[in-house]
């Protein structure tokens, strides 16, 4: 939030910069919802390597959080520019894809992983596939826009996939606890 804030402030707050500001705060905003919904109040699994490792990913993703943040003062002072400076597009597509990765990196530790490995495993992949994704991009050199937009598509997908496969989890769970109508008339639907 700071980052955006010393943005828009050092820009020439044009409806360009703060509309970069507001969607930049989405970056933030959404590292933080993929890791509260992912791995926030999940525990790590028992054994002799899971805690440590979970707990020494922890500092890669406050890092990438803190520094895109911190970048995206240079994105956002430069909002109407055809393409981002190079250095912040590069740091900041690279460190979301380091915050995606370790996060991905971080849901294999825990006991959630073992327990519910159909929604995990998914939400794992696409954050992987959209690291390498996000990376890419800094090769590109797009607008700020294009830049903003879409490291936030990646973020939205990758909560989307998650949520999706949760949901189905849910419903495949309720579904094999309610009983069909056939079993509550005692009659089987083929009569």
């Amino acid at each position: 939030m700071v980052g955006v804030v010393h943005g828009v402030s050092a820009s020439a707050r044009d409806i360009h910069a703060v509309a970069i500001g507001l969607l930049s705060l989405g970056i933030g905003f959404g590292l933080w919802w993929v890791y509260f919904d992912l791995v926030g109040r999940q525990r790590p699994k028992k054994g002799r390597n899971s805690l440590p490792v979970w707990m020494v990913l922890h500092l890669p993703l406050t890092m990438a959080i803190a520094t895109a943040g911190a970048t995206l003062t240079g994105v956002i002072e430069h909002a109407e520019d055809l393409r981002a400076p190079a250095m912040a597009t590069w740091v900041l597509a690279g460190l979301v894809g380091i915050a995606l990765a370790t996060i991905a990196a971080m849901v294999r530790t825990l006991e959630a992983w073992v327990r519910h490995r159909a929604v995990y495993l998914p939400a794992a992949i696409a954050m992987s596939v959209f690291a390498v994704g996000s990376a890419g991009l800094g090769l590109l050199s797009p607008s700020p826009a294009v830049l903003v937009l879409t490291l936030l598509t990646f973020l939205l997908l990758v909560w989307c996939v998650y949520l999706l496969r949760w949901l189905a989890l849910r419903r495949g769970s309720a579904a094999k606890r309610r009983p069909g109508a056939h079993e509550i008339s005692g009659r089987d639907p083929g009569d």
